[in-house]
């Protein structure tokens, strides 16, 4: 039935400029940017790479700059320094693929010189870690180790609250948790799920019943003879 499910948000996914880019806080040291249809299409994916429970988000609005490489070693040989000519096909050499054969195909990196990444990593970092960016927000180049670490433990703690979300939701007695809690996931994602699931039976019940086939001439085909004994 989940399995179902999936492949069918999958197909039904689409690139729509009007879908909402969520700003997505993991319970520990990790935000994500991610598209999804709506909060539960987002709750959905999420469970793609882990338990969703104790994830917060937010619609974001900020700046995006992410640069892809990638997984592949490339080295030029220069012949001039600096270089008085065109770049030669030949001046080009691929070293170790050994990632992208793999499929570990890219890398994604945000680029250290570019004005609108840093206005991102700003935005980003004052929605989903307030306690560290109430640190970083000042213009002193170094920060104080022991605030740093006292910021990055304030921010653990929503990885703690988590933790116990997890444990409460094994010790439910409803269908939705105990099927959450066997299955590693969140008892929201369990509840859409059987939503769906209720909603698709529904307009099967609601379909008309598919009509008998008729002869080309549009008058039903003759009966079959009965056999008698």
């Amino acid at each position: 039935m989940f399995a179902a499910r999936r492949v069918e948000r999958l197909l039904l996914r689409r690139d729509d400029p009007d879908v909402p880019l969520y700003l997505v806080r993991w319970p520990g040291l990790v935000a994500a940017l991610i598209t999804a249809a709506d909060e539960d299409d987002l709750v959905d994916i999420l469970d793609e790479t882990a338990n969703p429970e104790g994830c917060t988000w937010s619609v974001y609005r900020g700046p995006v700059c992410i640069e892809f490489t990638l997984n592949a070693a490339v080295n030029i040989d220069e012949k001039d320094e600096p270089r008085q000519r065109p770049l030669e096909r030949d001046q080009i050499r691929i070293g170790d693929v050994s990632r992208i054969c793999n499929r570990d195909t890219m890398t994604a990196t945000i680029p250290g010189d570019s004005d609108t990444a840093y206005k991102m990593v700003e935005s980003i970092t004052r929605t989903a870690f307030p306690a560290v960016h109430a640190v970083v927000d000042t213009p002193r180049e170094t920060l104080p180790e022991a605030q740093v670490r006292a910021a990055l433990q304030a921010e653990l703690d929503v990885l703690v609250k988590s933790s116990w979300q997890h444990e409460q939701t094994k010790r439910r007695a409803d269908p939705d948790s105990r099927i959450a809690a066997t299955m590693g996931t969140s008892p929201r994602l369990i509840a859409h799920w059987n939503k769906q699931r209720a909603a698709a039976e529904e307009r099967a019940r609601d379909a008309p019943p598919p009509k008998k086939p008729t002869r080309p001439s549009g008058k039903p085909g003759p009966k079959k003879p009965t056999r008698t004994r």
